[in-house]
């Protein structure tokens, strides 16, 4: 059984706060389906007393005052003895500490975005969001899993035989959630009745005030604030935040720290105040139509997903992570501080036909995209990676960035249709770069940012490519390109500075977690390929090293190969015909279904019939858990080997895309019938 201690100096999972509920839900889900023994160290005031340990909602919790957080929470992770730490927000900054000194590889869960924390510190870095994940990646180099917050839906769901919804609500009112645009749309509305519900509760006192003390250690924990001090923000998050500010072009001179500001609504009858409660799902009931209005980058937005649940319509502003939440079924505020916006928004749903739509759209949104049981699943899987690669040397803390990557695509024609697939699977490893070159028509797609798309015709390439070959090209057959693909280095030399591999790709593939798989033994190698006894066409790394950029000279007939108007498979050598002054990694991924010459995981010629893809991840419907680094659907697609094969089903199919493609980036499944949405299966379907 693993051992999981979670570190954090506010759980309150009773008090309505976003993060600690969802860190509750998960460790709840850890020790009671997932065989993870779980202990919460926290504030006294949690377990009851400081040195008291108790049991909340099947959740030990065990109480540490602030003041001597250092020393025990050093003593209890010796005594405990975790394969992992687990930590957000308050405390968080000891917690990473003290697993390096101990040897337990820490995970971090970034609750919030900006944030100061050393995010070179954690062994793994959690995102509740893509905008999230993107973040992590731009501002720190690092890569990311993406695991939603565990919301338990059925903890929020109005109770049944409620009354008729009737409010518009908010929760939580302060100046950063948008507390003063609801203000003045309530203002501009008065004959609609609104609701606030107060929030953050782990930063109040007994008053219901916000507790200067609490901010104050949240902040230290964070790195914002220097330990002791009252006002001032740490020299090094002054200049950071000097930095951003004049990156966004907004005139701030002062930087102090900033207290909550909670907006006074106290002279608007329209507004009612609805106390927080344990069992949200009242409050939903009196719910009509809620509006998040937050006025910073909001990470995620639970209350969004806990709205769509209850087949309530949600507005709220074009920020953060709720674009990609309240973007899905919802409506998006541009301009989030326009309140004329937000009433036209609120006047729109007043047709009956289409403020049903959002709420079928809601919760068909939140059928497809939430499970708590797989978020269990992809946080055990997270655990299990990281303790099974740990290595307490050292070098594990702040060690260097892993070898960046370049894929290149040469591509002409027509983008095939399931586009949209592909580039949600790029999208799910943001730490290895894609760049598709072609005269294809402009992607309507959502591009991930780390996907670019340069126009180019393809007699400009082929002109190219004779150039710095030095060869003569006289065919014009695009899938006779594959044989210019040991070449892309050279080809493509401007577009590789700065990464240390480049490789070539093909379009009909989904990738899981590539990295997973390009572990730094794999990437100590010259070429990688994911075949055994061959080059994989499909996918092939090369060392973006001058040496292993010209190699393609060093490979029998090259230049016949390369020149001949037929396809010679020269980007599918053979490995014993590679040359041995390269060094090969070759090592068969189980990456192609359905061919006649590969056979699968178990040695028969018996594969699965389904795949399925979500959140980054490739499994199967034949192998269990077992990840693959990505799926090669050539067989489904049709050609001419797959025709021989009796494989091409595709080629039958008048539609073979039956997701949108909104739906497919949570999750999708590939058949013989063609793409489906996920958890749906194809009718017929084993």
């Amino acid at each position: 059984m693993r051992k999981l201690l979670y570190v954090a100096g506010t759980y309150a999972p009773g008090a309505f706060a976003g993060s600690e509920l969802s860190a509750h839900t998960l460790l709840r889900e850890l020790s009671a389906r997932h065989g993870v023994d779980v202990l919460v160290l926290t504030d006294a005031k949690y377990a009851g007393g400081h040195g008291e340990r108790r049991t909340y909602d099947g959740v030990a919790v065990h109480g540490v005052e602030h003041e001597r957080r250092v020393s025990e929470i050093e003593a209890v992770a010796a005594d405990f003895a975790p394969d992992a730490v687990l930590t957000q927000l308050l405390w968080s900054d000891v917690a990473m500490e003290v697993g390096a000194r101990l040897g337990i590889p820490t995970i971090l869960r970034v609750a919030a975005v900006p944030n100061i924390s050393d995010l070179s510190l954690p062994s793994a870095i959690i995102a509740s969001s893509r905008y999230a994940q993107d973040w992590i990646r731009n501002e720190w180099r690092r890569e990311s899993y993406l695991i939603r917050p565990s919301i338990d839906l059925s903890r929020a769901m109005a109770p049944a035989g409620s009354t008729e919804p009737r409010f518009i609500t908010m929760f939580n009112p302060v100046e950063v959630k948008g507390g003063a645009v609801f203000r003045e749309i309530a203002r501009a509305l008065p004959g609609r009745e609104f609701a606030v519900v107060p929030g953050w509760h782990s930063l109040r006192d007994a008053t219901g005030g916000f507790d200067r003390i609490k901010i104050r250690h949240s902040w230290e924990s964070q790195g914002f604030l220097e330990e002791g001090s009252t006002t001032g923000l740490s020299a090094r998050v002054a200049k950071w935040l000097r930095r951003v500010f004049v990156r966004l072009g907004w005139a701030r001179p002062e930087l102090e720290i900033e207290y909550p500001s909670e907006v006074d609504l106290s002279d608007l009858p329209n507004v009612t105040v609805l106390e927080p409660r344990a069992e949200v799902g009242e409050i939903y009931a009196q719910t009509r139509l809620l509006l998040v209005p937050s006025q910073w980058e909001e990470t995620f937005g639970r209350v969004a997903i806990e709205a769509f649940a209850n087949g309530i319509p949600v507005i709220g502003s074009s920020v953060g992570g709720l674009k990609e939440h309240v973007g899905e079924a919802g409506i998006l505020v541009e301009e989030k501080r326009d309140v004329g916006a937000w009433v036209r928004a609120i006047e729109e749903l007043d047709a009956p036909e289409r403020y049903e739509e959002l709420r079928a759209r809601g919760v068909a949104f939140i059928e497809q995209s939430y499970s708590l049981e797989e978020t269990g699943r992809r946080f055990t899987s997270v655990l299990e990676r990281v303790t099974a690669s740990w290595s307490p040397a050292p070098a594990a803390v702040g060690a260097a960035p892993r070898p960046t990557i370049r894929i290149l695509i040469p591509y002409f024609g027509a983008w095939p249709p399931w586009m949209g697939f592909f580039l949600e699977s790029c999208r799910t490893n943001p730490s290895i770069d894609w760049l598709l070159l072609g005269d294809c028509d402009p992607l309507d797609a959502d591009l991930p940012p780390n996907v670019r798309v340069e126009p180019m015709g393809l007699e400009a390439f082929l002109q190219l490519a004779s150039e710095r070959l030095g060869i003569e090209i006289g065919w014009h057959e695009p899938y006779k390109l594959c044989d210019l693909r040991l070449g892309l280095g050279e080809i493509c030399r401007e577009h590789l500075s700065g990464y240390d591999f480049f490789g070539w790709g093909d379009l009909d593939v989904v990738y899981g977690d590539l990295r997973r798989f390009l572990t730094s033994d794999v990437l100590e190698h010259d070429i990688v390929s994911f075949c055994a006894d061959h080059l994989s066409g499909h996918l092939c790394l090369l060392r973006n090293d001058p040496r292993v950029v010209a190699c393609y000279r060093d490979f029998e007939g090259w230049r016949e190969k390369m020149e001949d108007p037929e396809y010679r498979h020269l980007d599918e050598t053979p490995t014993p015909a590679v040359p041995l002054s390269y060094r090969l990694h070759s090592a068969e991924s189980f990456n192609t279904p359905l061919s006649p010459k590969i056979r699968w995981t178990d040695g028969r010629f018996d594969f699965p019939k389904e795949w399925n893809w979500r959140a980054g991840i490739l499994t199967n419907d034949k192998d269990g858990h077992r990840e693959f680094p990505y799926l090669h659907f050539m067989h489904w697609k049709g050609g001419a080997w797959a025709r021989e094969c009796g494989n091409a089903h595709w080629e039958k199919l008048d539609t073979i895309v039956h997701v949108e493609a909104r739906a497919a980036r949570h999750g999708f499944r590939v058949n013989a019938k063609g793409f489906f949405s996920w958890p749906e299966k194809a009718s017929g379907t084993q």
